[in-house]
């Protein structure tokens, strides 16, 4: 079709055209007779009265574009998904996960449903839906971490960095311990009462857990990653008034090995803390920017400093070599 496309039958009629459009024409015709009563009876008060008035007078139209051989519903149907198309590929670069806010917003725009926008977004393999439950199994570990404040006693008096490392210096390997090998390990504390030997058996009862119940394994697991991915956002929070990006991302990916996660972690921690973020690739320029601009501004002050202290020093030597000038003239004199 080459004229362009005003009012498109199918957004003003309510009817589906995505992903499977409306094409029984019995039931076209119907929704054409059930939105003219409709029209007709909101052309009076409706604020946008004007519209309805202007559905009313394409009556004829409507019917000609939407029934009968010479239709054009399939320009039509091709019309009402675009909008949301040309949105999406205006985001294709910067934006790659879709929170809720974003799809509101183009649901908003482009006055297309929120349920579009996310299939549109579904079937595009370069865009993802964000997914709100990583971020929620994050919390939960982070305001969990008091469980773990035993462990961590624990490892600090034994000086190890987690329970692996720990089962290391003990020439342990988590894999291949059972309830047995524990039991030996124990009995070799039996006689020992010091803050090593009860550092080592609060570790045991919780590798004993972990033997035996693998959700506190992954439990503990989730709890190292996610503790190394909170002092990776802690640093983001120095940034709140600026845009922060994919730097964060990456660091938070190493850890994790999972990029999916690491992105909705990082998403879920900005939108939380109302922190700008962009997750194109190069995101992360006005971050260096404003590093750059700090420590230029601090040598400047440190040049600054320097400069009036030599000032100062200078003056101060003028008036010390003035002042004794004029004694040794007034000596003189005398």
């Amino acid at each position: 079709m080459s004229k362009e496309i005003k009012d498109n039958w199918y957004v003003v009629l309510g009817l589906d055209f995505y992903p499977d459009a409306e094409e029984n024409e019995e039931k076209i015709k119907q929704k054409i007779e059930e939105k003219k009563v409709e029209w007709e009876r909101r052309k009076v008060r409706a604020l946008n009265k004007e519209d309805f008035i202007r559905y009313i007078n394409s009556y004829d139209t409507i019917k000609k574009e939407m029934l009968g051989d010479n239709n054009i519903r399939k320009e039509l149907i091709k019309d009402a998904i675009t909008p949301v198309d040309n949105a999406l590929k205006m985001g294709e670069g910067s934006i790659k996960v879709f929170t809720d806010d974003i799809i509101k917003k183009i649901s908003r725009e482009t006055k297309r449903s929120e349920k579009i926008v996310r299939e549109r977004i579904m079937e595009n393999p370069n865009f993802e839906l964000y997914d709100k439950t990583i971020y929620n199994d994050y919390l939960d570990i982070i305001k969990k971490r008091a469980d773990f404040e035993v462990i961590e006693k624990s490892l600090k008096i034994l000086n190890n960095k987690d329970i692996y490392s720990f089962l290391n210096s003990q020439n342990l390997k988590f894999e291949t311990l059972n309830n047995n090998i524990i039991i030996k390990e124990r009995k070799k504390l039996t006689n020992l009462h010091n803050d090593i030997s009860s550092a080592k058996n609060k570790l045991y009862n919780q590798i004993e857990n972990m033997i035996n119940n693998n959700e506190e394994k992954q439990k503990y697991d989730k709890y190292l990653k996610y503790n190394e991915v909170m002092k990776e956002l802690n640093y983001v929070k120095i940034y709140k008034n600026k845009t922060v990006g994919m730097k964060t991302v990456h660091n938070i990916k190493k850890i994790l090995e999972n990029e999916k996660e690491a992105i909705n972690i990082f998403i879920g921690f900005c939108e939380e803390n109302n922190i700008a973020y962009n997750l194109s690739d190069n995101s992360d320029t006005e971050i260096e920017d404003t590093l750059n601009d700090e420590a230029e501004n601090l040598k400047l002050t440190s040049d600054n400093k320097r400069t009036s202290y030599l000032i100062r020093f200078i003056v101060a030597l003028i008036v010390l070599t003035l002042g004794v000038f004029i004694i040794n003239t007034y000596f003189i004199g005398i």
